[in-house]
């Protein structure tokens, strides 16, 4: 099934009890990576992780007390959508991704976080899961959770390495990373011999894993005690030493993100900073902040680990021509993330500058489909605000809870009337006594016109208001009592009309008062529905620990009794 040609032969038990027993002073025997794994980095290994082996200290390899025949079988490999924490990032001006391999602060491989378990074609675009057999051979020690394993890879135009659980002692760590077939003949060594049409082999190198219990910043499981020591933070570059380069990043099925970055370096070698710019539009669920969030972590390990040439030529990010002449621009809004996890306002600034500061907790989304649903509370506010138009996020916990937080267009609250006083409604009603006496009141005015030859003064009065019902009427009758029912009639009508406006002006502050209170409840509502969808995933992710924990009793009991017998 599998062109074995070119593929050294497996060192066998015998000889790693051999090669651990060379330094009988330490307790742990160590093993020599280049004395055992030399012909397979040579033949398989790309030049900077061969270099890292080649110059690194040795690994302390404990007594293999039980190794097991090699073996073959088929593995289900699922590849999800959603950005992991540990992916493969495409290198500057070639087509070849490889394989980032974590460094402690002492230079030595630090593998033990997962196994390389499965190795297969690279995964279509419109499936979640393949199944590919082939050929694992390993030996393994469940007491010391100690591994060596070679695989042999059958014919692939791309070859899929996944990085998983394969003991019960191991912790989860998932991580791809693929070779096209057409670009590995670069990455060998000069002097190996080509790989054959049919087969390419891969190795994994031998690596201890300890029991010292920490947070591993690679690892996703909460309870992951894998030893991966957190490097000294270097120090940030000078601005005069600054220079900005272009980065792209792809997937490992070769679909582009289509996100641009900006790396920051410092003398031709990455200063452990990010500048986070403006992203350009993606058609995937790819995430390019988590994509930003994983290159920053290991530009920060690699650029305290080593300044070694094979750095350079790894990353590939040689600037164009001309490029030390070019300033940083001004217009980027810098974040620095050399810490492995990156804070709301970080997450912000990559995605709108107007949203720095703000609480991502307090945001909802009123211009999307469901106004109830808010968009952040159970992640980042960057993976929460992706494909979401900035302009409609309202702040539902500021000071002015209608003012939106971004975009040209501010959502401001309508003013509330105030609720009427006793005070003013004795001030409308002498108002309107006022008016009507002044109603019964004539003012005359006189247009005097004198007379010639001796003739009185004649005066014309005109009336600058017409009187009103009650004094015609007094006028006909000549009954004042008539004229004072009349003027109790008007003031019993004008009573009535202050009701109907007390009563106008009360149904809309009411109308107010419940719209703004839908508006609070919609935004409470919201941010409910998303901590219960936060709860949702904490519960599918307790499942699914509590099924791997189950699995992992059943190993492990298997095993007991396979010593047993």
């Amino acid at each position: 099934m599998f062109d074995t040609a070119n593929i050294p032969p497996l060192p066998s038990a015998t000889d790693l009890h051999r090669l651990g027993s060379t330094t009988p002073s330490d307790s742990r025997p160590s093993l020599s990576i280049p004395a055992l794994l030399q012909p397979f980095l040579d033949l398989a290994t790309p030049p900077f992780i061969r270099h890292f082996l080649s110059t690194s200290t040795p690994l302390h390899v404990p007594h293999l007390s039980r190794p097991l025949p090699p073996t073959s079988f088929a593995c289900h490999i699922t590849i999800t959508r959603a950005p992991a924490p540990f992916t493969s990032l495409t290198p500057h001006r070639t087509h070849a991704q490889y394989l980032f391999v974590p460094l402690s602060s002492h230079g030595s491989i630090t593998l033990g976080v997962g196994v390389l378990h499965s190795i297969g074609t690279a995964l279509p675009s419109d499936r979640n899961t393949f199944s590919l057999p082939f050929d694992m051979r390993f030996v393994h020690d469940a007491e010391t959770r100690t591994l060596v394993a070679l695989l042999d890879a059958p014919k692939s135009d791309n070859i899929l390495l996944h990085l998983s659980r394969t003991a019960a002692n191991l912790p989860t760590y998932t991580a791809t990373a693929s070779f096209p077939r057409e670009k590995l003949q670069a990455l060998l060594h000069p002097d190996a011999p080509p790989p054959t049409a049919r087969a390419v082999s891969a190795a994994l190198v031998a690596f201890s894993h300890t029991s010292q219990r920490r947070t591993c910043p690679l690892c996703p499981s909460p309870s992951c005690h894998c030893n991966v020591p957190e490097p000294p933070a270097p120090p940030l570059p000078a601005k005069n030493d600054l220079r900005l380069v272009r980065h792209s990043f792809a997937r490992d099925a070769g679909t582009h993100l289509g996100v641009t970055s900006k790396l920051v370096f410092r003398n031709g070698l990455p200063a452990a900073k990010l500048a986070l710019g403006a992203y350009s539009a993606f058609s995937h669920s790819y995430a390019p902040q988590n994509v930003a969030h994983f290159v920053g972590w290991s530009l920060q390990r690699y650029a305290t680990e080593t300044t070694q040439d094979p750095l350079h030529s790894l990353l590939a990010l040689a600037p164009p021509e001309g490029a030390e002449s070019q300033p940083p621009s001004a217009t980027v809004s810098e974040v620095h993330c050399t810490d492995d996890t990156l804070t709301s306002q970080q997450h912000a600034c990559a995605i709108d500058p107007l949203l720095q500061g703000v609480d991502a907790s307090t945001l909802v989304d009123v211009g999307a489909a469901s106004a109830q649903r808010a968009v952040a509370g159970v992640a980042p506010l960057a993976l929460q605000l992706q494909g979401i138009d900035t302009s409609t996020l309202v702040d539902v916990r500021a000071a002015n809870p209608g003012m939106a937080v971004a975009g040209s267009m501010p959502v401001a609250p309508q003013p509330i009337l105030p609720a009427p006083s006793s005070l003013s409604v004795e001030t409308s009603l002498q108002s309107v006594e006022t008016s009507t006496a002044d109603r019964r009141e004539v003012r005359s005015v006189g247009t005097c016109a004198e007379a010639t030859a001796g003739v009185a003064q004649s005066c014309v009065t005109s009336s600058s208001s017409e009187p009103s019902r009650g004094e015609a009427v007094a006028e006909r009758k000549g009954d004042g009592e008539t004229a004072e029912e009349d003027v109790r009639n008007v003031m019993r009508k004008m009573r009535a009309e202050e009701r109907k406006i007390r009563n106008r002006e009360s149904a809309q502050r009411s109308n107010l008062r419940k719209k703004y209170r839908r508006q609070e409840i919609r935004a409470e509502l919201g941010v409910l529905m998303a901590k219960m969808e936060s709860l949702r995933g904490r519960e599918m992710r307790l499942r699914g620990e509590n099924l791997r924990l189950r699995k992992m009793i059943k190993e492990e009991d298997a095993e007991t009794v396979g010593r047993t017998r």
